[in-house]
């Protein structure tokens, strides 16, 4: 398969691309006023993904990071968060396609947050540029299934019992509903696509098993004393309900060898 254009060509450890191959408008075709804001930042509500991104970002590359180490493969916190970075890239940009109108707050707000995060030309473009460019056409088809990086993380949880998927999920719907208030009239397309994202997550969540995070559960009850002597038994129960099932226990640890191989074929951390 031919290289794609839009990527850089440099080896990269996951399976997502970061953006490249976009050509900014030259400043001298601009007006004073265009360069001025968007080197300055100050278009209306540009900033408002950056926490939002930034809060995603950093746990899920500890996450990433923490893995890699676990399983002996060399690994540094930046390049792991050059993965989280790519990957709310790749969902920020596939909630903006989902109903294929990529307006000028959506995209102006992507590039504020993640121009400077790529060494590409992304940090000079703008809307237009974008458009022009085909950068995001397509994208929306990212949220049909798990990502690599999310599988990998749903895997790592089902083995460990944590629960870092679900960690990946709360951001990346922070995230999410986020792109889809950027618009003043969301689309009923778009609110859809959020929809079935957040379905497609949980399910694979539950599919899993992976253990939601949350306070320990508190301290059974004490059970009563038994009955005195003479004490009249109490009734048996007649309603016909049956305990319920213990859950079964998780699966036991995959060996190293395996979990390197699977580092190796989803994100490619080596």
């Amino acid at each position: 398969m031919p290289p794609d254009p839009m990527w850089d060509g440099r080896p990269d450890r996951s399976t997502e691309r970061r953006p490249t191959g976009i050509v900014p408008t030259p400043p001298t075709t601009r007006s004073r006023n265009h360069v001025c804001q968007h080197s300055c930042v100050v278009s209306p509500g540009s900033q408002v993904l950056t926490p939002t991104v930034e809060a995603f970002v950093a746990p899920i590359a500890q996450a990433v990071h923490a893995l890699a180490l676990a399983a002996g493969r060399p690994s540094t916190i930046g390049q792991a968060t050059d993965d989280a970075t790519v990957e709310a890239f790749n969902l920020c940009c596939a909630i903006v396609d989902s109903d294929g109108r990529h307006t000028d707050d959506e995209l102006w707000a992507m590039l504020a947050t993640f121009g400077p995060r790529f060494p590409t030309q992304l940090g000079m473009a703008s809307p237009d540029d974008v458009r022009r460019s085909g950068l995001l056409v397509g994208k929306k088809q990212w949220l049909d299934a798990p990502s690599p990086l999310f599988d990998l993380l749903l895997h790592a949880d089902c083995r460990n019992g944590t629960s870092s998927a679900w960690m990946y999920y709360s951001g990346a719907m922070a995230m999410a509903q986020l792109v889809v208030a950027l618009d003043a009239k969301p689309t009923m397309t778009e609110l859809a696509a959020l929809d079935a994202f957040r379905t497609m997550a949980v399910r694979a969540l539950e599919a899993n098993r992976v253990p939601r995070p949350g306070p320990a559960q508190p301290p059974a009850p004490a059970r009563a004393a038994g009955p005195t002597a003479g004490a009249p038994m109490a009734a048996a129960p007649t309603t016909g309900t049956r305990p319920s099932a213990a859950e079964p226990p998780l699966p036991p640890p995959e060996p190293i060898d395996d979990l390197l191989a699977e580092l190796d074929a989803r994100v490619g951390l080596s």
